[in-house]
């Protein structure tokens, strides 16, 4: 996409990562808002231990580039990508979030806050190839002091 496309155009990537092992690893979260020339990128990171798993990091990084666009002022007309077929699915309705597993309540959560806080039927939420995910960089860092702030957790 052209510059002057993306001028035109609301957008938000999200994207996160488990690593170096998953479950169990350290997991960081990335969304990147492009808007009217504007772009805010961000990480964050969740935390580690048995409980941690990229899809618990996926629908973080989901909610992270959601509170971005509150925080712009956007909540309609704008397109969400994610490279997490999980997230993308099941955000559209097409997969049913089944088990009690960590990734389930997050997912619940993410989707309450979307709903309170969006217009939901005004916003597109499409998959996007891990490559083409701006996101993707923000989930990639040395240390949590390279993030925007650390959230621990023993659960």
């Amino acid at each position: 996409m052209s510059q002057s496309q993306r001028e035109n155009e609301i957008e938000l990537y999200v994207d996160g990562s488990c690593e170096p092992q998953n479950p169990g690893g350290n997991g960081v979260a990335g969304a990147v808002l492009y808007a009217n020339g504007l772009t805010d990128g961000r990480s964050r990171y969740l935390g580690s231990g048995s409980y941690m798993s990229n899809n618990v990091a996926e629908y973080a990084g989901l909610r992270l580039g959601l509170e971005i666009c509150r925080e712009h002022n956007i909540t309609s007309n704008f397109t969400i990508y994610s490279d997490s077929q999980l997230v993308v699915n099941q955000m559209n309705g097409r997969w049913k979030a089944i088990g009690r597993k960590l990734y389930t309540q997050v997912f619940l959560d993410t989707k309450e806050y979307f709903y309170q806080h969006f217009n939901v039927p005004s916003i597109k939420i499409k998959w996007v190839a891990g490559i083409d995910n701006p996101a993707d960089a923000y989930t990639r860092t040395k240390d949590a002091s390279d993030f925007d702030y650390a959230v621990e957790s023993d659960r």
